[in-house]
């Protein structure tokens, strides 16, 4: 590589990776540092030679299909190398393993006396987290009540569950769980001894935010 890159032959070395697998590709990378230098700024960090190794990708994988019955209608999805995770609109979300297809777990995110319309999902490694909205899930107010309930992937037990009557979203991720409602915004921490916990860790009123000037 060193002899070609001295003789300004740097475009046969972006030839010869850009035929290259994604895993060849990245071994590359771990020859050494000037070796995975060369591959972030000349190959990733161009809009042709990254648009190039995309489609080689597409073109050359190999990959199978597979049904699963639900019987039900889905509202969101969300998956990892592992499970794959949906939510319905009866509240309830099941948990699949993604190689076989088979239902590991059926969560619920509603009782029996409650009637879901929509329920959205997300996952981390170690957590599944699930919103639903429903038109008798009712505050003192009289307004529609978001209710978000998250499971440890361990044994599926219930970490937290969490209600607003204000327009809700959320994002989850292994050390910290985001809802937004509205324009407030708050920020939980999972933190994990025994058993896994949430706990309030810091609060945003977006109104209150500053936007920085235009550079």
């Amino acid at each position: 590589m060193e002899e070609l890159l001295r003789h300004n032959l740097d475009h046969v070395l972006i030839n010869i990776f850009l035929r290259l697998d994604g895993k060849s590709l990245k071994n590359v990378q771990l020859v050494n540092h000037e070796w995975d230098n060369f591959v972030r700024t000349r190959i990733w960090n161009s809009k042709r030679n990254r648009k190039i190794i995309k489609d080689n990708l597409w073109c050359n994988s190999t990959y199978s299909t597979r049904h699963i019955e639900t019987g039900k209608c889905i509202t969101s999805l969300s998956c990892d190398n592992s499970i794959l995770v949906c939510g319905f609109t009866d509240g309830t979300v099941n948990i699949y393993h993604l190689d076989s297809g088979e239902l590991i777990i059926e969560l619920r995110t509603n009782s029996s006396a409650e009637q879901c319309t929509s329920t959205q999902v997300g996952l981390s490694t170690s957590l599944v987290a699930a919103m639903s909205v429903g038109t008798r899930f009712k505050d003192r107010t009289g307004g529609i009540l978001f209710k978000v309930i998250v499971w440890n992937r361990v044994d599926w037990s219930e970490v937290t569950s969490l209600e607003s009557s204000a327009r809700t979203k959320f994002w989850i991720s292994d050390k910290y769980l985001g809802i937004r409602n509205d324009d407030d915004l708050v920020i939980w921490k999972v933190r994990k001894h025994r058993d896994t916990s949430i706990h309030k860790y810091l609060y945003i009123h977006l109104k209150e935010v500053t936007p920085l000037p235009p550079a």
